[in-house]
């Protein structure tokens, strides 16, 4: 990230914060992958349907996070930076992404 000292004294508190609230989304998508992964070739109309809700609010949960966040980042580092933290993040979730799509099966 590059950051100042006067900068890394205020983000790393941050992102440790927000890391933990992250972290517990991350085990939310975790959750929804192995209950989807133990029933992907059994699961009935309602099943799937119930797994897509949580997957979308899971989405949204996410990205109200990253609002909540996007301000505290903006106040304590200031834009630019928070700008380069957030597009860092995003490639990180990306790869994510890629390498789930990857092991993920379609449903059946």
């Amino acid at each position: 990230m590059m950051l100042t000292a006067s900068e890394s004294e205020v983000f790393w508190p941050l992102y440790r914060e927000y890391r933990g609230e992250r972290n517990t989304m991350s085990d939310r998508r975790i959750n929804l992958l192995r209950k989807f992964r133990d029933n992907f070739d059994g699961m009935d109309d309602a099943q799937s349907s119930e797994t897509l809700a949580n997957w979308m609010k899971l989405e949204d949960d996410i990205q109200k996070l990253r609002k909540k966040y996007l301000k505290k980042f903006e106040k304590a580092i200031g834009g630019r930076t928070s700008l380069r933290y957030f597009q860092l993040e995003n490639k990180l979730d990306a790869i994510i992404a890629y390498d789930l799509a990857q092991v993920v099966p379609l449903a059946q």
